[in-house]
């Protein structure tokens, strides 16, 4: 007698189905937060030709940020349709970006970029890195801190005017207070007080400008000469600050400095 063969029932059929299609169903697009914003996993976001590469440790102050308090802005990106390996490119915030995969591939693996999608072309792309790009020792006296898009752009356009130079001197300074906190243990001064140290230089009145010359002289007898002529626009004591923040500068190195007013450079007032 020929043994029969038991057939699975059509129940047991269905289940088998619906358990492969869940199996074989594409993982959920990410959901949008309410500005736009969702996350990624960083392996599948490159960096835009149009922006300089960074190094882990040209970012190690994003990365202190981000172990500390999260990712605090997204980072801006557009699709890619030229390369299987990619589905986005950062074309602002590559601070972030490179800290965010440093910290993935090292320390926290579940790590993942906040990102927001702009569909802009190269053009589009150069502009919108070239609004939120900071110089470095702005954003280095800020510690890490996320700088409000209002605030940074307000920076941008103060730093093209006559007081700049001295900005960017002051900012050089509290940099170099942040670094020592850091390596004491502390938090960063907060930004509303670094903004409140900005904010003082404006306060000053402008004088009548005055020229500087500030030679540097090496081990090796040979000095340089750097000159701050009359065309700067900026009143001596401003001078005065910016030349001592070179010789402070110069002596940390080991060089010897020596400085004197140039009064070809002078004007009247």
């Amino acid at each position: 007698m020929t043994a029969r063969r038991s057939k699975p029932s059509f129940a047991s059929l269905l289940r088998s189905a619906s358990r492969r299609e869940e199996e074989e169903a594409p993982e959920p697009l990410p959901l949008p937060g309410a500005d736009g914003s969702f996350h990624v996993d960083p392996a599948r976001v490159r960096l835009w030709n149009g922006l300089a590469g960074l190094s882990p440790e040209e970012c190690r102050d994003r990365i202190n940020a981000i172990v500390r308090d999260g990712q605090a802005e997204p980072v801006t990106v557009r699709p890619v349709f030229d390369d299987a390996h990619y589905e986005y490119e950062v074309i602002d915030g590559a601070r972030d970006y490179v800290a965010v995969r440093h910290l993935r591939e090292t320390a926290i693996p579940a790590l993942e970029l906040l990102v927001r999608v702009a569909l802009v072309d190269d053009e589009g792309a150069e502009q919108l890195a070239g609004a939120g790009r900071m110089p470095e020792p702005l954003a280095a006296a800020f510690g890490g801190e996320a700088v409000p898009e209002d605030v940074a752009a307000d920076l941008a356009a103060r730093l093209d005017g006559p007081l700049g130079a001295l900005i960017l001197a002051t900012a050089g300074q509290i940099a170099r207070a942040q670094d020592a906190r850091r390596g004491d243990g502390l938090p960063p001064y907060p930004p509303a007080e670094v903004m409140r140290l900005i904010d003082a230089i404006g306060e000053e009145e402008l004088a009548a400008p005055i020229g500087v010359s500030l030679a540097i002289a090496g081990a090796d007898g040979k000095s340089v000469t750097f000159r701050i002529e009359a065309d700067d626009e900026l009143p001596p004591d401003m001078l005065a600050r910016i030349v001592k923040a070179m010789i402070d500068g110069a002596a940390a190195d080991g060089i010897a400095v020596s400085w004197t007013p140039d009064p070809s450079a002078a004007t009247d007032r």
